[in-house]
Formats: C-alpha cells, structure tokens, sequence
C-alpha cells in the first residue's frame, strides 16, 4: 500500500479510496476504529496495522450481483485470539437470511479459514499456516458461481473445493479486520497491505495480470491501493 489513496489522521488511517472508482473504498472511520498506518511494513510497503480490539474498517456496500467472488490480500499476522476474524463480507445475518464470506483463524491453530454461510448451511476450507503469527502472506482466492474455490498462499495452490455458491444478494457489511455480524468474533491483529476484489471468478490470465500488481515479490509485496477492482 502506497501512501496516496489514503487519508491519515495523527498516523491513523481515517479513509482508503477504492482505485477502482466503483465507491468500494473506506471513509470516514471513527476514531476508536482506526488502525495505524506503518510504513515499510510489508515488503518495504505501508499497511495497515488492526491491534485485536476495535480497530477495522468497513467497507462501503456492494456485490449486490456477485455470484462468484475473487480476492487477492497481502497480511500478515500478529499474535490473535482463538478464531479471529481477518475479513467479512456479507449480510451480517444469523440464521435463514445469512449470506456471508468470512475469512478467520480456526481456533487457536495457525490454519485459516475460509467460510461460506448460506441460511443455517455452512461450508469451509482450510488452509495450513495461513494464519501463522509473524508470517507474511500473499492470499489468493477464486470461487465460481458453483461454489467450486481454489486459493492459494505465496502463488503455490494450497487447497480447492466447493463453498456454498454466492447468491445474487446486496452485501451490506463488510468488514476488513473484524465480523460483520455485530457482538461476535475476535478482532484480527496485524498488519494488511492491499485488498483486490473481483465479483467474478477470474481465468488464469486474468489472474497472472493480478499477480503482476504485486512484482516484484508475490509472496509478501502489496500493489496500489485497490479496495476493488471490477
């Protein structure tokens, strides 16, 4: 994350522009809210760093056509509580009318979590060391209007199966760094560089331009500041 795009109050970021000009980005973050803005540290880059109490930003509503989703994160972990939220996108619902995408900590191991909840159907992958504390990642995640997801850490394919497929409904909850569903979940701690999203599944050379955002290091290095991308 480069430090144009986003606003700063007193070293805390208050808004985040969405480079895609869609009005995905972030602004107007309340003060108790606001993660610090560190820079150099990803890959010599700035982030942003969440400290797992009440530092997150939410993102503007959108997906409302969104069947499949693809998302490109750089982070990295700090020391988290058991089942720590990293990102929310969805509803914010319980129950019946639940329709969230949620990526968090499984217990208190170093496996990540991707979770797709539909009504009371719940479906989910796991990812081996995506939630290691201290370790930089480069997340990437493709899902389809099946359901059928593949992601990967560091451009090496860790994990692929099939979520709930996305349905056709307005997210109005989104939530970088903490649950969108309100009084639950555990905060994320640590540091996020840059966040790409795409309402569609992308092709492998859709993908490799992505990939190119984040040279020279795909491992770890975040791009231009992108809430989205569409």
């Amino acid at each position: 994350m480069p430090d144009s795009g986003v606003t700063l109050v007193g070293g805390y970021l208050s808004s985040w522009g969405d480079a895609s000009l869609n009005g995905m980005g972030v602004s107007s973050v309340p003060t108790p809210e606001r993660p610090a803005f560190i820079r150099h540290a990803l890959a010599g880059r700035s982030a942003m760093r969440f400290d797992g109490g009440r530092q997150k930003l939410t993102i503007a509503p959108g997906f409302g056509s969104a069947t499949a989703l693809s998302l490109s994160l750089s982070y990295r972990p700090a020391t988290n509580g058991a089942n720590a939220v990293l990102l929310a996108f969805g509803n914010g619902a319980v129950g019946a009318t639940a329709n969230n995408f949620t990526l968090q900590r499984a217990g208190s191991s170093d496996t990540l979590l991707i979770v797709r909840t539909v009504g009371t159907n719940t479906t989910s992958l796991r990812l081996a060391g995506g939630f290691a504390s201290g370790v930089a990642r480069f997340l990437e995640i493709t899902s389809d209007g099946t359901g059928a997801t593949t992601a990967t850490l560091d451009g090496a394919t860790v994990v692929s199966g099939t979520l709930s497929p996305f349905g056709a409904a307005l997210r109005t909850k989104n939530v970088l760094g903490a649950s969108n569903i309100t009084g639950t979940g555990v905060p994320f701690a640590g540091d996020v560089g840059d966040l790409i999203t795409y309402q569609r599944h992308l092709p492998s050379a859709d993908k490799a331009g992505v990939q190119s955002y984040f040279a020279p290091n795909t491992t770890v290095a975040p791009v231009t500041v992108r809430a989205s991308l569409w």
